[in-house]
């Protein structure tokens, strides 16, 4: 009688761990598809990612530097935004920059965002390009040089940082 109740335990430990694994492996797929990868929209990075949308609605730009931003009339200035939408970094800096630009206005003044991997090894393209060792990654090229960049952290704050780089090109 003991054996007869020993084999199915020992399938009951088998099926038990067997469908553990797969709720794991299931949570990690689920996980890796909630990171966004390539070329995003500021507006689709806001509607699809809740603390992005969160972090913009409550930062508060400085009027004084947004004012100047609005104002800013260099021609040939690209703006590459690299971020994680796994990162805690991101989610505050990268919401930061858009909604500074946002009420900036200015249509010299745009950013082209980019979502990468945890690990920072894909798109690898991308990577590589940007040559990205931390996220959030603001890059900033003037008639196609890199004039400056801002990473992970501000010195001061994304608006004032971005100012700072564009001051000696006007």
């Amino acid at each position: 009688m003991l054996q007869l109740y020993s084999k199915p335990k020992t399938y009951l430990m088998k099926f038990a761990v067997i469908t553990i694994l797969l709720i794991a492996f299931s949570a990690g797929i689920c996980q890796a598809q909630d990171h966004y990868l390539g070329t995003i929209e500021a507006d689709s990075l806001l509607s699809g990612y809740t603390d992005f949308a969160v972090n913009y609605a409550n930062y508060q730009p400085d009027s004084a530097t947004v004012a100047w931003l609005a104002a800013c009339k260099i021609d040939s200035i690209d703006i590459v935004l690299v971020l994680g939408t796994w990162c805690g970094d991101s989610k505050r800096n990268a919401s930061a920059l858009l909604k500074a630009l946002d009420e900036a206005c200015n249509a010299l003044l745009q950013a082209d965002c980019y979502g990468i991997a945890p690990g920072k090894q894909f798109p690898a393209d991308i990577v590589q390009k940007y040559a990205i060792s931390y996220v959030p990654t603001v890059i900033v090229y003037h008639k196609g040089q890199e004039v400056g960049r801002i990473v992970e952290h501000p010195a001061k704050s994304m608006e004032h940082d971005l100012m700072a780089i564009l001051q000696p090109l006007k």
